[in-house]
């Protein structure tokens, strides 16, 4: 369908607590949606009948390793390194098409930085439906955030989003014109 587009969006969240979200009249779901997302990232588990999830592939031992993991020890091994980072883009899967996997993750990278005793993250999103997928990951992202924030008894700083290509579908124009 055809699109608007935004190139190299970038979105920076604050002071949202992912426990407790603050649910705006505007967002098209509701306290409920974000609870049945959030294993879709915070947990290795795939729905059945869905090839894969952020969670699966940040997570699971069977795809590669546990990265969120990773990013912890990472950490507490060096509080200022910038190698704590998770990777959700497999070259062999995600390649195009003519690979077989024909809707590749739009999280590609997610970084994790410690500054002034807060972890920052930063996440970077190949493809990004903005009116109906950016409000549940960042969501998502942000309570990601917080379980390695608090793993490593660390404050959460800003979330940052950066999309690539931020997009809004025409069958949703007119619910986004509307918000």
């Amino acid at each position: 369908s055809d699109q608007r587009e935004l190139i190299n969006l970038v979105a920076v969240v604050e002071d949202e607590n992912p426990d407790e979200p603050k649910m705006e009249k505007w967002l098209w779901f509701g306290r409920d949606e974000i609870e049945n997302y959030y294993p879709q990232v915070m947990t290795a588990e795939v729905p059945a009948g869905t090839e894969y999830t952020y969670g699966n592939r940040l997570r699971s031992h069977a795809v590669g390793k546990n990265q969120i993991e990773f990013i912890v020890r990472d950490l507490k091994k060096a509080k200022y390194s910038r190698r704590a980072l998770a990777v959700t883009w497999q070259h062999d899967r995600d390649m195009g098409s003519d690979i077989g996997n024909e809707n590749p993750p739009c999280w590609v990278v997610v970084q994790a930085l410690v500054q002034e005793e807060k972890l920052y993250l930063t996440c970077y999103m190949r493809s990004n439906d903005m009116f109906s997928a950016w409000p549940l990951n960042a969501f998502g992202l942000r309570k990601m955030q917080k379980e390695i924030a608090s793993a490593l008894d660390l404050d959460m700083g800003p979330l940052t989003v950066v999309s690539c290509s931020a997009h809004i579908y025409e069958h949703d124009w007119a619910k986004a014109e509307g918000v």
